[in-house]
C-alpha cells in the first residue's frame, strides 16, 4: 500500500512539472504558433493518468492477506418423484435392457426385445422419472429372484411396481409385491 502511494505522488509531481515548466522558445515565437495543448488540457491528462494508477493499484491483491476459499459443496443426484416408500402407490417406469442402458445406450426395449434379452440371460430393469431427474430400479421377486419374464411381458407399456425399495452400494432396488401394466 506504501508502495502504491509513493507512485503515486510521484505520478503526481511529474505531471505538475510538465504542465509548470516554460518554454524555451522567445515571445515572438510564442505570438506566431498557437499552442496545441493548453494548460486546462494537460492538468486534465494528469488528472486521468492519476485515475488510471489508482485503478490498476485497486486491482493488485494484498499480498500480505491470503484469500480464504470454502470447499465446493458435494451436489446431490436430483431423485424423481417417487410415492412413499410402503404406500401401496406403485413406482412408474418403463422396462429397461440394463446392460446396454450400461453401456451408452438408451436400454428401451419393446416386448420382443425384452424376451430375447432375458433368454440371454441379461437382466432389466425399471427406468423410472426423465431427463436428469432419472432413476433404474432392479425388480426382484419376494423369494429374491430377478423379475425378469414379467417385466418382458409388459414392455410395451408403462410399467407400475409396488414393494419395498433399497439401495445398497449405490445400486436401487425393488422387492415387487405387484408388478403390473398402468
Amino acid at each position: 500500500m506504501k508502495r502504491i502511494s509513493l507512485i503515486l505522488g510521484l505520478t503526481s509531481m511529474l505531471a505538475l512539472l510538465i504542465v509548470c515548466t516554460p518554454d524555451a522558445k522567445t515571445s515572438d515565437d510564442k505570438k506566431s504558433e498557437t499552442p496545441a495543448v493548453t494548460q486546462q488540457e494537460k492538468a486534465q491528462t494528469a488528472e486521468a493518468s492519476n485515475e488510471a494508477n489508482l485503478s490498476a493499484a485497486a486491482e493488485e491483491p494484498e499480498a500480505s492477506e491470503p484469500i480464504a476459499m470454502a470447499p465446493p459443496k458435494p451436489v446431490a443426484p436430483a431423485m424423481p418423484d417417487l410415492p412413499p416408500d410402503g404406500s401401496g402407490k406403485p413406482i412408474e417406469g418403463t422396462v429397461v435392457d440394463m446392460i446396454e442402458l450400461a453401456t451408452g445406450g438408451s436400454g428401451k426395449v419393446n416386448k420382443e426385445q425384452a424376451l430375447a434379452a432375458v433368454k440371454r440371460g441379461r437382466p432389466l430393469g425399471l427406468l423410472v422419472g426423465s431427463g436428469s431427474r432419472q432413476m433404474v430400479f432392479l425388480v426382484v421377486k419376494a423369494d429374491g429372484n430377478m423379475a425378469n419374464e414379467r417385466l418382458a411381458n409388459l414392455a410395451n407399456n408403462k410399467v407400475g411396481v409396488v414393494g419395498k425399495r433399497k439401495t445398497k452400494a449405490g445400486v436401487h432396488v425393488i422387492v415387487a409385491d405387484l408388478i403390473e401394466k398402468l
